[in-house]
């Protein structure tokens, strides 16, 4: 989904501001928590609306997302301190 991109472009963003490359570290961790969803679907934790979450290992990140019969849609990528429900409109 676009939104989620745009998040993930921000926080790219964000961290490579920070420190050089560090950004990209955040791409290669929801780059893998993201093959894990597509291996396992419903290996995330159920959440708000029919969608399940599942939380990158190093940064303060959630990956939203629905699985749907033959695909994974991610609806956000999500800081862990933002209002939780603020990606709501987006299904």
């Amino acid at each position: 989904m676009a939104a989620a991109r745009r998040e993930l472009r921000r926080a790219v963003k964000r961290y490579n501001g920070e420190a050089a490359g560090l950004g990209d570290e955040l791409i290669t961790e929801v780059e893998r928590s993201l093959e894990e969803v597509v291996e396992y679907p419903d290996a995330g934790s159920p959440h708000l609306a029919d969608t399940r979450r599942v939380l990158t290992r190093r940064f303060p990140y959630s990956i939203i997302y629905q699985a749907r019969r033959n695909e994974i849609v991610v609806i956000a990528v999500a800081h862990q301190r933002r209002r939780p429900d603020f990606w709501l409109h987006r299904l």
